[in-house]
């Protein structure tokens, strides 16, 4: 493949842009293209070095060769192999295939953004930005503004974090704009996730991830999954049905229901009896 080696940040971003786009038929594109996405961060100086030529000549060969990747088939056994590093998130999965013997890595969806990528989707939400405006003018601002920022921090990335209290230490939590939320599905769908109920669902997204309103986003999100609905049962009892009270006649039987306590009154009483006739609900 004739592509000319970057000489310039520019270059380098082309060069990312154009194998980014068949990232999906090269497996651990992310690892092999971490040295170059390194040098596109913030306040990172452009060195051009022995590990940044061997990743960009190991994508230019892949470009070139025939996809390794196949597409996931359920009548085939898998074998499933966490391929898990602090650079990307690649789970893998191998089919034992009877006619043949060679494996074969599924295709699955690896994405790493980097500081600067998520930043700039902190900024493009509308709420998000403007705290992350507001906070280098925090001193300067009125007590309550002060007091719904207290908890947020931007780091030295740039990126938009919160202080989640917690019972053994408190934690930053990175914020998440709205357009990547739906990426946290995965924390509950995923089949390695074990499709969690609404606490521990929350609790494994909270650990590390913030955005306002999110205990009632994830339960209701977890509510309407469909495999937990079709394939889990309730492990509580379902509620008694209501049954009407059978009364003969008049005056047969009362009900009494007692309200309180209230602040005393003039007679010192504190409670409200309710007396109802249960036949004509007649109240004494």
């Amino acid at each position: 493949m004739q592509f000319p080696t970057p000489k310039t940040l520019e270059n380098v971003r082309q060069f990312l842009g154009l194998s980014s786009y068949y990232r999906r038929f090269i497996e651990n594109y992310s690892k092999i293209a971490e040295p170059l996405s390194r040098l596109t961060k913030k306040d990172v100086k452009y060195v051009w070095e022995t590990e940044q030529e061997i990743a960009f000549n190991i994508l230019k060969d892949k470009l070139v060769k025939s996809p390794v990747l196949a597409h996931f088939d359920p009548s085939l056994d898998i074998e499933v192999r966490c391929d898990g590093s602090g650079i990307g998130r690649n789970p893998v999965g191998d089919p034992i295939e009877a006619k043949d013997v060679t494996e074969r890595t599924l295709v699955v969806n690896v994405e790493t953004l980097t500081s600067e990528e998520i930043r700039e989707r902190q900024l493009r939400d509308p709420k998000i930005s403007k705290i992350m405006r507001l906070l280098p003018k925090y001193e300067h601002l009125s007590c309550r503004d002060r007091k719904k920022l207290k908890k947020f921090h931007i780091n030295e990335q740039g990126l938009l974090y919160r202080k989640v209290e917690n019972h053994s230490a408190d934690k930053l939590c990175i914020v998440i704009p709205r357009c990547l939320r739906k990426d946290l599905y995965s924390m509950h769908d995923d089949p390695l996730s074990g499709h969690l109920g609404q606490k521990k669902t929350f609790e494994r997204i909270n650990s590390r991830f913030y955005f306002p309103g999110m205990r009632k986003y994830i339960n209701r999100y977890v509510k309407t999954c469909v495999e937990c609905q079709t394939r889990k049962f309730p492990t509580v009892p379902p509620a008694g049905l209501l049954q009407p009270i059978i009364v003969g006649g008049v005056c047969e039987k009362f009900g009494l229901d007692i309200l309180g306590p209230f602040p005393k009154s003039l007679r010192d009483n504190k409670y409200i009896i309710v007396g109802t006739e249960y036949l004509t609900r007649f109240a004494i």
